[in-house]
């Protein structure tokens, strides 16, 4: 036997030496057990993998798992996440989360859902260029820097942070739905030109300087959060409480179309007043308006209430609504109504008033003022009924409900402080 052939089977021994050992390490990495250091996460993969308490977790069954929902577990520490190396879609909402750091090798992720968590850095994302869907929505983030060099990035919800610049996202040109609302952006510039936003742009809670970029994009089939900014009604004096008779005046950037307005909580309608001359408010008026253009394009409406001559030593809450909202005989919330009747046991404890649930909610604006009398709050809202016994008494209470529908989910302010 030559050396050659000698050095050939010695070549083959150790390649197949080395290939077991590649195999027998593979297996026992497989065969070993996961272990992670936040219990609640360990519990959420149990539920997921249907694992008793005393079952081991192994490298194997984390192999196949292409989704997973780690959400509503009060999960602080996602260290493990790393070894779902299949994963593609992450729902870890609703939790405790601050470090997404362990999500840096998941090279296979494309959706993920990190909603109201404790997140104020998204780094992380730096090097995944190839994900598609990302809601970081409620969270503490400052930054999208990470996300500039993600061109296949479709989807981005990131409301309720607080972020400042779009810059990262300008050569985002996949973009099509962008939820930004509630940040500390000033300036829509930088995504007014994206081709391919043609969903969902949500800008609302921001100071925006430059609003009047977004006049085009209106003409898309686009759905946008804000007023068309040439057809927003500007008024000439805030709402507040004023001591003297105020002379109002009304006005938009559009030329063709006319203002029309109500004084008497009605809301406007294509028959009501047209604006022509400023309007003299000289008592407590909530002044509704509303621009109609010549296109047939659907504007919004705009309330302000004034207070003239009135004090008081507590924060006060101007509500408008039609009055048949509170006083119509069928539709009304605060009067007795069609469901009164006078031969009932106990004939208070019947009405309108009385009545429950979401049918019984009527669409009411709001506005809430300081004791010194600045704007604190100013929506759109939902408005019911409140308590047991007190709505049979002359001065009833009311409950609130903001709604996305309503144009704000929630009320941005402290009502009750201690």
């Amino acid at each position: 036997m030559g050396a050659y052939d000698i050095k050939k089977k010695v070549f083959t021994l150790a390649f197949a030496l080395v290939a077991l050992a590649s195999v027998w390490s593979l297996a026992f990495l497989f065969s070993s057990n996961v272990s992670f250091d936040d219990p609640q996460f360990e519990l959420a993969i149990r539920s997921e993998l249907n694992l008793e308490e005393h079952d081991a977790i192994t490298f194997q069954d984390l192999q196949g798992i292409t989704q997973l929902d780690l959400s509503n577990h009060q999960i602080e520490n996602l260290n493990g996440i790393q070894h779902f190396q299949s994963l593609e879609s992450l729902n870890a909402s609703r939790n405790k989360i601050e470090d997404i750091s362990y999500l840096k090798d998941l090279r296979r992720l494309t959706n993920v859902n990190l909603e109201d968590n404790n997140i104020s850095s998204i780094d992380v994302f730096t090097n995944q260029s190839q994900i598609t869907h990302l809601n970081i929505r409620e969270n503490y983030v400052v930054s999208l820097d990470s996300l500039k060099n993600h061109s296949t990035i479709r989807s981005l919800n990131a409301r309720e942070n607080e972020i400042e610049s779009l810059e990262p996202l300008r050569d985002l040109h996949q973009l099509e739905d962008v939820n930004l609302r509630y940040n500390n952006i000033t300036s829509i510039e930088p995504i007014v030109h994206l081709p391919n936003l043609v969903e969902r742009l949500y800008v609302q809670g921001n100071n925006l300087e430059d609003k009047e970029l977004l006049a085009p994009l209106f003409d898309r089939e686009l759905e946008i959060d804000i007023p068309r900014p040439e057809y927003t009604v500007h008024f000439s004096h805030e709402a507040g409480l004023y001591s003297e008779t105020l002379e109002l005046q009304l006005e938009v950037t559009a030329t063709e179309g006319n203002i029309r307005y109500t004084v008497d909580n009605t809301e406007v309608t294509s028959e009501d007043t047209v604006y022509t001359e400023p309007i003299p408010i000289s008592e407590t008026m909530n002044v509704r308006a509303k621009f109609f253009p010549e296109q047939d394009h659907d504007t919004t409406e705009f309330v302000q209430s004034y207070l003239i001559n009135e004090s008081s030593t507590l924060p006060i809450i101007a509500l408008t609504t039609n009055e048949a909202n509170l006083f119509d005989e069928r539709y009304g919330i605060y009067t007795k109504g069609i469901y009164h009747r006078d031969d009932a046991p106990m004939p208070a404890f019947t009405g309108n008033y009385m009545q429950r649930g979401r049918e019984w909610e009527r669409p009411i604006h709001l506005q809430l003022f300081e004791t010194d009398g600045s704007l604190a709050l100013s929506q759109h809202a939902g408005v019911r009924m409140h308590g047991n016994q007190s709505r049979t008494l002359d001065q009833k209470s009311f409950r609130l409900y903001a709604r996305s529908e309503y144009g704000e989910n929630r009320f941005r302010h402290d009502f009750f402080w201690f």
